[in-house]
């Protein structure tokens, strides 16, 4: 098998599971949670845009789940968001426009909060930038 088939194959099984871990996502509780610093970092190979925009914003966020039965999972939980696609440039100007404490909304699964993620659709109006849901 060459290099480029296994690439591709390798980036459709990426994607693949990708779409799956976001439908799942779709149904879960949805919670706000708060950003830290965010970071500009090279593109996933999966991202869609131009050649000139080969970055994206990489940004932590952390929340916590409400008190709740005794056997539901409690603490501190946080995970990354990536913006869409960005030049360089763009990137550079946007992440003073979204400071540390920025809230965002996260969706997580109940069993397991660790595993979560940031939808585009739960967060139009929330950020200057369009999120890349992963």
């Amino acid at each position: 098998m060459s290099i480029l088939t296994h690439n591709a194959i390798t980036r459709a099984l990426h994607r693949r599971h990708r779409d799956h871990d976001i439908a799942a996502a779709s149904s879960w509780p949805l919670i706000e949670a708060h950003t830290l610093k965010g970071v500009i970092v090279a593109k996933d190979e999966l991202a869609e845009g131009t050649n000139a925009q080969d970055s994206q914003l990489e940004i932590p966020y952390y929340f916590t789940l409400p008190e709740s039965a005794p056997n539901q999972p409690s603490g501190y939980f946080g995970g990354h968001l990536r913006t869409v696609a960005l030049s360089h440039s763009e990137a550079s100007r946007l992440i003073p426009q979204i400071p540390e404490g920025t809230v965002v909304r996260v969706r997580y699964n109940p069993q397991d909060p660790d595993q979560n993620h940031t939808l585009a659709a739960d967060n139009e109006a929330l950020l200057p930038v369009a999120i890349w849901s992963i």
